[in-house]
């Protein structure tokens, strides 16, 4: 699942096990990985993090 606007990566935790964890009332949820990007100016276009992107 991919979420925009966290704060950080424990903060996307939570968005997305509360999103799923309304339709799966009684399923356990593990996280299994987090991957963190960051938007460019276009939309929907990845950029990768670097010296020269701050």
């Amino acid at each position: 699942m991919k979420v925009f606007d966290a704060e950080s990566a424990e903060h996307a935790e939570r968005i997305a096990k509360s999103v799923i964890g309304k339709s799966l009332r009684d399923v356990p949820l593990t996280v299994v990985e987090v991957t963190e990007f960051e938007r460019s100016g276009e939309k929907g276009e990845p950029q990768q993090k670097g010296k020269a992107n701050k």
